[in-house]
């Protein structure tokens, strides 16, 4: 049997309600990670003058792994490179809501990382003072889940070490096929680079090297990779409904406002799928 890779992960859903109704000038999967990254920053920094790639401490500050994922350019896992995808995923059903009282998001936590838990949810619980988004609104935390299982005892404990899940490829699911079409929505902006440039159209081989890139480097991160394996693509891109997509927001750590565009829409896959 071949070796795969294999990553250990939490997710965590919170449940926020707001004090009044809110009104969202960007998707709001944007504010949730200011109010992360502000907060955790807050929460963990011990030498404010400096920036993370210049700060003594980045390699051992939770804040520098998190958020701003510091490496040496001679690291061996992403040779070159000297910021590493961050070990976390924020996503939500909707990318973008006009106008709830309340909001549903999942923090999906990657590897070592996981130990930091209860500092991400710190950082959410902190921001609740200081508001959700540009008008300040104020928020409660009314549930953190994982897999419909309430992990918050109280507003101080947090019970997540039953959470951690463990994924890796299964080994029948690989050995069997079926013929048929597969739908890809991508709901939030995808940026995908092809020969050195983002891009807005996929062949299917550009698509799952996209994705198989992904797995790889999160995995030599956080988690394990002996051997990935090589599977044939014997299917093609049927249908292509897609735009590239920017969306305003404002970089706290920046002190601007920025745009970030990708690709969002449809994609129809069909042929012989594992």
């Amino acid at each position: 049997m071949r070796p795969f890779p294999q990553i250990q992960y939490i997710p965590l859903t919170l449940t926020i309600s707001f004090e009044k109704p809110v009104e969202y000038g960007v998707p709001p999967a944007f504010i949730l990670r200011s109010i992360l990254g502000l907060n955790l920053h807050d929460i963990c920094c011990i030498a404010r003058r400096n920036t993370c790639p210049e700060c003594e401490h980045n390699g051992s500050c939770i804040y520098a792994q998190v958020f701003d994922t510091i490496l040496q350019k001679d690291n061996q896992m992403y040779y070159g490179r000297n910021r590493a995808p961050h070990p976390f995923v924020l996503y939500m059903d909707d990318w973008s809501r006009p106008k709830e009282n309340s909001l549903t998001f999942t923090v999906l936590v990657l590897g070592k990382t996981i130990a930091y838990t209860s500092y991400i949810y710190g950082a959410f619980l902190r921001g609740q003072s200081r508001g959700f988004g540009r008008d300040r609104i104020r928020y409660t935390i009314e549930s953190i889940s994982s897999d419909g299982v309430e992990l918050l005892e109280d507003a101080d404990f947090l019970n997540y070490q039953n959470a951690i899940k463990t994924w890796v490829p299964s080994s029948e699911q690989q050995d069997s096929t079926y013929e048929g079409s597969l739908l890809i929505r991508l709901q939030s902006p995808l940026r995908f680079k092809h020969q050195g440039t983002y891009a807005d159209s996929f062949t299917s081989l550009s698509l799952f090297s996209c994705f198989k890139r992904r797995l790889e480097i999160l995995c030599l991160l956080y988690g394990i990779v002996e051997e990935v394996q090589v599977l044939p693509l014997n299917f093609k891109v049927l249908n292509q409904m897609t735009e590239w997509k920017e969306y305003p927001h404002y970089s706290t750590r920046q002190r601007r406002n920025m745009f970030l565009g990708g690709v969002v829409g449809n994609i129809e896959l069909k042929g012989e799928f594992t």
